[in-house]
């Protein structure tokens, strides 16, 4: 008995037609197989043999006829298949193109060595010690409990030349260790040799597999050439593996013994530490080795904000830097919308069931069984959610190539298997999803013809239906108050005067370290003659040269600032510009005058300080006149204009306090060229870029770029994160007002009879279309109260992980649920509509 109770279970897995025609002469034929005496094995393992060989045969074969009457079935509502499938097809798409930028980002392996055990100290407190030598840093390593290894590592953008021209590339600086580390192995040459660690040794060099192709041609002769790094000579002795770029995009590597003047840097070297830890070591318990010794040797830091708090991170996810956060919030909007679209399909497909309610009664007489009619329509769901899958890997392609776009440490994610992966069993769950509750409902439907006329079977699914629509105007008002929230944060930060327009700007760096113009005289020789070649060219208004351009990632390098009597002020950004600067940039002088050509170093030494710095001067006006110098240079400046105060990091960012002094009187080997210009930017561009190469070819021109182009780079992710929150809110509340009034226009269509009755007993349309619309309004305001709570909730949670954003507030939801509350009235109306056209006397005839 008990062996034919696991048959009959087993029997569940052919596909319910088949089982319904077939299932007694299968068990019949298994109680004349047992009763034969085999033995229990074999017989089965005869069984199950016979088992696995039909049933796959079974489904398939009934699956093509299910696909084949869904395709009809569909083909004669061909608007509503096409809205599910859009709708599904949004939804799962950016689903999958989030997934696979967070698989790259967070879970993909890296192509490392054990790469869950590589981790980055973040803010290591007495770091600084680790770069006083080699034997400090693997002293610190072979003491650490946490750590098998360990390598330091700094990287800026230098001037690299020894092929055929001179390139400005990534160079980073490291511990000998780091190939050995990271376990990559080079493809050509060979890595760093202990004794390159010390000092007259340190001369060799690892390129990119990149740069050996386009600066050396893939010449493996390439082995012992030499590489001038800002005019300091290396060998090159390896070269990286295709693909390998650590840290940012690094195009060369060389060792260090921490002589810091022997490649001349150029911004502000942050040395980073990554380690290995040791074998059979969780990340967790390492981790609380590592904050325990943080505490130990600092334990101030520990209070400190996120940002500077001491952190173990997996190198995978120190690379996902700060899109992590937000990109994990996008992805829970879009599950949330998703959701939504799958309680509007869910909606209309309840209705297709009702009104096909004939033609299931009608097949249920003519033998087919409940679990047939809920197989079929729970197929259909199925091969609408997998069209729309196939629809929505279009999507992901597109949304990962912008992702990529604005995230450029993140590679662009390919659709490959784990993504395809993802997209069909997303696919499959919402199918389950949307579909699973109309095909059960089928069972509610399979009642007496009489039972069906009198509407009993249509309670339950009304109540459903009324529970889906609220559900998805709760969801929608989450979405919509959190985009309006974004919206708000990102509108401050536009209005804010950034103290510079960047319309018609065009810039463009250089730099001449390394290069045969980099002594003094012949440095201010070379910008003096590039200046007067950009003012001449057709087109350029103005023209000037500073050494830190606001809104680019130049480090910015803050120092202290004396009076001349000694008093200190406050921290101040020293930046070196031209004359012509600040009319490029359209910055209004406040005070006094601009830098001029004659303020060379024979001259006068000046300044001229932004509002900012002025203020803790008593203003513009006392400001002026005034002597200050810095620390380093000790020589006095008198103070002579005062330029309005910029936000060298765009909006959202502070302004800092500025000191700018003269080009002819600073010395600085970095400088980006600023022209104000008429007319389209692309041939101003072309013709300065080739305007600075006639001066000196052997000086790198790079960075060539708008403004526009450098705003838009500081805003691209606000941007994103505020469009895309509320793209999905308003999509999302589509989606909701569309169920709503599906929702409200069925039920019009059912109670038509008494809509009838009450016109004949003296009602308007018009008071028809009131009642309807007050029976249906308190859904959508109890739907809004419990969207209000969650957004309240949730918005603290984005205004953690989004930066700058804020948390969602009263107002928010307010105007969301306002603009929630008249469309769904709209929508209640518009769905109301056709009480007008009613005629008692046809209505009530059949009565």
């Amino acid at each position: 008995m008990n062996s034919e109770r696991l048959y009959r279970a087993l029997l569940k897995l052919y596909p319910a037609r088949f089982r319904e025609e077939y299932e007694r002469e299968l068990l019949r034929s298994f109680r004349e197989d047992r009763a034969e005496g085999a033995p229990v094995a074999k017989f089965w393992l005869g069984t199950l043999w016979d088992l696995a060989a039909t049933i796959p045969a079974r489904l398939l074969e009934e699956a093509a006829q299910d696909l084949r009457h869904s395709v009809r079935v569909h083909a004669r509502r061909p608007f509503v298949a096409l809205f599910a499938i859009a709708a599904l097809a949004l939804g799962i798409g950016v689903a999958t193109g989030l997934f696979g930028v967070l698989d790259s980002m967070l879970w993909r392996t890296l192509p490392y060595a054990e790469p869950q055990r590589l981790v980055f100290l973040h803010m290591l407190p007495g770091s600084m010690r680790l770069t006083e030598s080699p034997a400090a840093l693997h002293s610190w390593t072979r003491q650490s409990p946490y750590l098998k290894a360990a390598a330091v590592y700094a990287s800026d953008e230098l001037n690299v030349a020894g092929g055929p021209r001179t390139v400005r590339v990534r160079v980073c600086e490291t511990s000998a260790n780091l190939f050995a580390l990271m376990g990559t192995p080079l493809a050509w040459g060979r890595g760093f040799l202990p004794e390159e660690e010390t000092r007259g040794r340190n001369d060799a060099a690892v390129i990119s597999h990149a740069m050996w192709d386009q600066e050396f041609g893939g010449d493996p002769r390439v082995l012992g050439r030499t590489l001038r790094i800002s005019g300091t000579p290396f060998r090159i002795v390896g070269v990286a593996p295709a693909g390998f770029n650590y840290p940012d995009g690094a195009q060369v590597w060389t060792p260090t013994v921490f002589e810091f003047e022997r490649i001349r840097k150029e911004g502000v070297i942050f040395w980073q530490v990554m380690g290995r830890l040791k074998d059979g070591l969780p990340l967790q318990q390492a981790q609380a080795l590592y904050l325990a010794e943080a505490a130990h040797q600092s334990p101030g830091r520990m209070q400190a904000d996120e940002a500077n708090r001491p952190a173990l991170r997996t190198l995978q996810v120190q690379l996902a830097g700060a899109a992590r956060k937000p990109s994990l919030v996008l992805f829970g909007a879009v599950l949330c919308v998703l959701l939504i679209a799958c309680g509007n399909v869910a909606n209309l497909l309840l209705t297709r069931v009702l009104d096909r309610r004939r033609e299931l009664q009608i097949r249920g007489a003519l033998g087919a069984s409940r679990a047939r009619l809920f197989q079929q329509l729970l197929f259909e769901s199925m091969a609408l959610a997998l069209a729309a899958g196939a629809a929505g890997i279009l999507v992901a392609r597109l949304v990962a190539r912008i992702a990529a776009s604005l995230q450029p440490t993140l590679a662009e994610a390919p659709v490959d298997g784990r993504m395809l992966a993802f997209a069909v069993g997303l696919s499959l769950l919402t199918g389950l999803v949307f579909g699973v509750l109309p095909a059960w409902h089928v069972s509610r439907l399979q009642t007496s013809n009489e039972a069906l006329r009198a509407g009993t079977a249509r309670v339950p699914v009304a109540r459903l239906r009324v529970a889906l629509t609220a559900l998805q105007v709760t969801l929608s008002l989450v979405l919509l108050a959190g985009g309006v929230s974004l919206g708000r944060t990102f509108l401050d930060m536009l209005r804010v005067d950034t103290g510079y327009q960047t319309a018609q700007v065009a810039t463009l760096r250089v730099s001449v370290t390394g290069t045969p113009r980099e002594d003094a005289t012949r440095r201010q020789a070379y910008y003096r003659e590039a200046l007067e070649r950009l003012r001449s060219l057709p087109g350029v208004e103005s023209a000037g040269a500073v050494n830190l351009l606001p809104l680019s990632l130049q480090p910015i390098g803050m120092g202290p600032w004396f009076l001349d009597d000694g008093r200190k002020l406050d921290a101040a950004v020293g930046v070196v510009a031209s004359e012509q600067y600040f009319a490029a940039l359209s910055t209004p002088i406040v005070a006094g005058r601009d830098l001029r050509p004659t303020d060379t170093a024979a001259a006068e030494l000046v300044a001229v300080v932004n509002e900012t710095m002025a203020r803790k001067l008593g203003g513009p006006q006392a400001a002026l006149g005034r002597w200050i110098h810095n620390s380093a240079q000790g020589k006095p400046r008198r103070i002579v204009g005062v330029v309005k105060p910029a936000l060298h990091f765009g909006p959202g960012s502070e302004p800092l306090p500025q000191v700018f002094t003269p080009l002819g009187q600073a010395a600085t080997a970095n400088l980006t060229f600023v022209l104000k210009a008429r007319g389209q930017l692309d041939p101003v561009m072309a013709a300065a870029r080739a305007a600075l190469a006639s001066v000196d070819p052997q000086v790198p021109v790079f960075a060539v770029q708008s403004m526009d182009s450098h705003l838009a780079e500081r805003m691209a992710k606000p941007r994103l994160y505020t469009g895309t929150l509320v793209f999905f809110g308003c999509f999302a509340g589509f989606l909701a007002i569309l169920g709503l009034y599906a929702t409200v226009s069925y039920s019009v269509s059912q109670r038509t009879q008494e809509l009838g009755v009450r016109l004949a007993l003296g009602g308007t349309p018009a008071l028809l279309r009131g009642l309807i619309l007050r029976q249906s309004l308190p859904v959508v305001l109890a739907a809004l109260a419990v969207g209000t709570a969650a957004a309240l909730a949730l918005g603290r949670i984005l205004a953690a992980l989004v930066y700058q954003a804020k948390a969602v507030t009263w107002q928010d939801c307010a105007a969301a649920g306002l603009g929630l509350i008249v469309i769904a009235g709209l929508a209640i109306l518009l769905a109301a509509r056709r009480i007008s056209s009613l005629n008692p006397a046809q209505v009530l005839r059949p009565e």
